[in-house]
Order: C-alpha cells, then sequence, then structure tokens
C-alpha cells in the first residue's frame, strides 16, 4: 500500500511536464491530488497549501529545478522542548555605539544557559 506522501508525489510526477509550462521555477505543492498552491518561495506555498487544505501531508518542490531543491524536515516550535529565544530591543541613536551594543548582546548571547 502507498503512504498518501508517496502518491501525492507520484501525481506530482504524472503531471510534471504541464507544471513546467505553466510554473517553471516556482514552488509547487501537491496534496490530496491536486496542486493547492504555487508560489515565490517553498516557505510561502507550505503556508498556503496548509491554509486552504489544512492537511500536514503533501508533497512539494521546485518546478523544473528539482535535482536541486532541498529535503527539510519541518516541526512546530514547542516551548517544552525548545529553549526560549531572548529578545532584545534596540535603539541606537549614534553609529558608533553600535560597537557597544554588539559587544554587550554577545556577552548575554554568550552566556544564556543550554
Amino acid at each position: 500500500m502507498t503512504s498518501e506522501f508517496q502518491q501525492q508525489k507520484e501525481f506530482y510526477w504524472k503531471i510534471r511536464d504541464d507544471l513546467v509550462d505553466k510554473y517553471k521555477v516556482k514552488w509547487v505543492s501537491i496534496a490530496q491530488n491536486k496542486i493547492v498552491a504555487v508560489a515565490e518561495s517553498s516557505t510561502d506555498v507550505l503556508r498556503i497549501a496548509y491554509e486552504k487544505t489544512k492537511t500536514k501531508i503533501m508533497y512539494i518542490n521546485k518546478v523544473g529545478e528539482e535535482e536541486k531543491a532541498m529535503r527539510k524536515r519541518i516541526r512546530r516550535y514547542n516551548m517544552e522542548y525548545d529553549p526560549s529565544m531572548p529578545m532584545v530591543d534596540v535603539l541606537i541613536s549614534r553609529p558608533d555605539g553600535l560597537r557597544e551594543i554588539e559587544s554587550s548582546f554577545k556577552y548575554v548571547c554568550d552566556n544564556i544557559e543550554r
């Protein structure tokens, strides 16, 4: 039995020639055996496809540049698992004050508990 992801991938390759004619160098998302999103970036195509379908299983690729597309695992941020990120508000009134801010920021980042 073929997985849902594999089915979406097979559908992409089945219609690839048509995709090249219409969407060359665009990112395309295939879900539920249809094109659900087309965008300039992989991030945008994922966002658009998820907003439309709410499915977590989809196949995306950059049309015509499939050999260059990266494999990427995406997961949600989890506050219990992921460390918190420090938030820094900076107001620079003098350009020469930037060095002092950079060194202070480096000290803070270097001393964050891991």
